[in-house]
Formats: C-alpha cells, structure tokens, sequence
C-alpha cells in the first residue's frame, strides 16, 4: 500500500513539475515586450464572401493558469475590446501587449441583451494565442456562417420587431434557441429560454402563449 501511495505521489510530483516547465516557457515565450503595438487585422464574410459590416469583433483576452483544485487550466479575469467592422467588412485592433494576459480570441458579435444584462450573440470564433506570441501583427480573415440568423437578429434589434417580441426581449434577453418559419418575422416561432423554463410562442409577432417546461441549468 505504501509503495502505490508513493509511486502515486512521485507521478503527481513529476506530472506537476512538467506543467510549471510548460507554464515557464509559454511565459518567456511571447515576442512582445510589454507596451508594444500588437496588430491583429482581417475581414469578415459570410460563407459567399461577401463583407459583413457593422458588426462587433471583440479582441477576448484571458489569464490562464492550472487550477489545482480542478486539476485542469482555467481562463479567468477576460477583458473583451470591441471594434465595429467597415462597410467593406475590414477590422483592425491595435493593441498594447501586457504580459499578464497569455491566452488570446477573436469573436465576431451582436450586442444583446440577456437577462436584463448587456452581452454580446458570438456568431463566429478563433483562437490567436499562437500566432501573437510569435511576436508578428495577426491577419486572421473571420467567416459568419449564419447570415440568415444574424438578418433577424438585426431586424429584430432594429426596432422592427413587434410590441409582444420588444416586451419579451427587454423582460428575457436574447432566447438560448429561436425556432422560426422566417426570418422577417412572419408565421409560428418559438423562443427558448432554458435555464428559466419557459418557451415564448408567437403568431406573427403576437405573443400566443407561454409554456413551462423543467429548467435545464447551464453547463459549467
């Protein structure tokens, strides 16, 4: 028994010793000095190619470290820097390397709101922690897949949406799911909001009714 309690900590030991030689040298291994312009460009499309203008691509910044209470790396204090994109769907960030942050994204976003709280819908993501800590300004071309979806989102976050969506929007935030029969808004949909419960339906904007359902908690 005591020889396994031992080889276990001499595993635990040397596996723990590994990952502080990785941290080291994913430390030591950013270009960048701190206050350095760190240029991250690209153009978003959608799957034809076409630019997507207006839209948010927010610059996701993190500090990740190994949690050995979970025995495993968490991402924690996430600033996000937003930038609109062009009328030809450019984007550009320019920003200032601080060496605290070592785990890096882009997302291509809407402003929502969700539970009465500003968020954003990410509609696109990629991973960039690579490619800043070779230390060479970032081109990272973005695609949006849905566009169909986005066009109702900003329909409806236009203003053009009815009374009955406007009261639930503003009540809710953005559904976790939206089952609709078009994007203008027009015949049956259905909005979800999982974690509360509830399924919103509408007729052609007006509110038909609302159904309870068991509430299914997030995922952590």
């Amino acid at each position: 028994m005591d020889r396994r309690m031992s080889a276990r900590a001499t595993l635990v030991t040397g596996i723990a010793m590994l990952l502080l030689l990785i941290a080291a040298a994913a430390a030591h291994g950013a270009r960048y000095d701190k206050g350095d312009h760190v240029l991250i460009s690209g153009r978003v499309s959608g799957p034809d190619g076409a630019a997507i203008t207006g839209v948010t691509v927010l610059l996701e910044l993190s500090h990740t470290r190994f949690n050995w209470r979970k025995f495993r790396r968490t991402s924690t204090n996430t600033l996000r820097i937003p930038v609109t994109t062009t009328v030809d769907g450019q984007y550009l960030h320019d920003w200032r390397w601080d060496g605290y942050y070592n785990t890096f994204a882009l997302a291509v976003g809407v402003p929502v709101k969700r539970g009465g709280k500003d968020d954003y819908e990410v509609l696109a993501r990629a991973e960039i922690t690579d490619q800043l800590k070779r230390g060479e300004p970032a081109t990272v071309p973005l695609q949006v897949e849905a566009v169909s979806y986005l066009d109702w989102l900003r329909r409806f976050l236009d203003g053009r949406a009815s009374g009955d969506e406007q009261r639930v929007y503003q009540d809710q935030g953005r559904p976790d799911r939206l089952d609709a029969e078009a994007a203008d808004g027009s015949g049956e949909s259905a909005w979800w909001y999982f974690e509360a419960g509830q399924v919103y339906r509408f007729e052609d904007g007006k509110l038909d009714q609302v159904e309870p359902f068991d509430p299914v908690k997030p995922v952590e």
